[in-house]
Formats: structure tokens, sequence, C-alpha cells
């Protein structure tokens, strides 16, 4: 967020102005990448996030081109550990039970085993959904992320090719002259 602003605060403003902000900025980020490398490593915070890459250079606010090609860093939350309830298979019997239930009947009434297997299996089912769904979740930040990373790449292969056009430009200058 605060990248994206710089960027606009470049568009609008002279750069010279704008130097204490930058400087600020850098040093933030150099703190900040040094935080996210301590923190990469420790097995703690690797069992409960995804610590986000920074890159190797900040991103130069001078260059508009570069506010195209900026991915803000992502964290990216690992799937909970499966419950340890046992897994009931449609051989179990239970669901067996739920399509019968019809003919349990007794003076009208459910047997009370019966309607305690339909609900555990409808709780079981509910938790699988929820865990499915979380984990396609987790693969969709993590393509997100692997996309928004070789853009990032890209961009700063773009930025670089861009620098070595102009430096061949003023050699060309220069070798005319």
């Amino acid at each position: 967020f605060g990248v994206k602003i710089l960027f606009r605060l470049h568009a609008s403003l002279p750069p010279d102005v704008l130097t204490g902000h930058r400087q600020r900025f850098l040093n933030q980020f150099r703190e900040l990448r040094k935080f996210y490398i301590a923190a990469s490593t420790l097995q703690y915070f690797r069992n409960l996030i995804q610590i986000p890459t920074l890159p190797e250079n900040p991103p130069n606010f001078l260059v508009q081109a570069e506010l195209r090609s900026y991915v803000t860093p992502v964290v990216i939350l690992p799937e909970e550990p499966p419950d340890s309830e046992p897994i009931l298979t449609p051989d179990s019997g239970a669901t067996a039970d739920l399509v019968d239930i019809g003919s349990t009947h007794t003076n009208g009434s459910v047997s009370p085993d019966v309607l305690a297997e339909r609900d555990n299996l409808i709780e079981h089912l509910q938790s699988e959904l929820s865990r499915l769904r979380n984990e396609t979740q987790r693969l969709i930040m993590q393509h997100q992320q692997t996309v928004l990373q070789l853009r990032e790449r890209v961009a700063a292969l773009e930025t670089d090719l861009a620098t070595k056009d102009s430096e061949l430009e003023q050699e060309r200058i220069q070798k005319e002259e």
C-alpha cells in the first residue's frame, strides 16, 4: 500500500521533494527484508505461515513503469491439519442406515442411534467440505503468488532491458560525437 502511494506521489511531485520519504522507505524496506529472512528461518513461523519473500532490490520510484510490475507480498496460511475423527466410508453402514431410515420407524419415530449416526455423518461431511474448500483456497493463493512472482521477474527483466537499451543508445551517441 505504501509503495503504491509513493509511486503516485512521485508521479505528481518532483523527485527532490520526496527524497526524505524515499530514504525512509529504503531503510524500512531493508529492515523488513532482514526481518522476513530472519523470521523465515524460525521453525515456529514456518509452521504457522508462509512468509513472503521481498525482492532483492526495492522498487525504483523514479521509474513509473515499475508501478505496473510491483507485486504486493502476500502471506499464505497453510492448511489446518485434518481432524483426527475417523473417516466414514460408504461401506461403513452409516449410509445404509440413512438410506433405510424410513424402515426404521417404530411407533412413528426414528431410532436415536440412527439420528446420531446421521448427525455424525453430516458433521463429518461438512468438515470435509470445509477442509477441501480451504485446500482449494490455499492452492489458489499459491498459484496467485507464483504468478505474481513471475510477473515481478518479467518486470525486473524488462526494466533491465530498458536500462541496457538506454546505455547502448548513450554509447552510440558518444561514438557519433
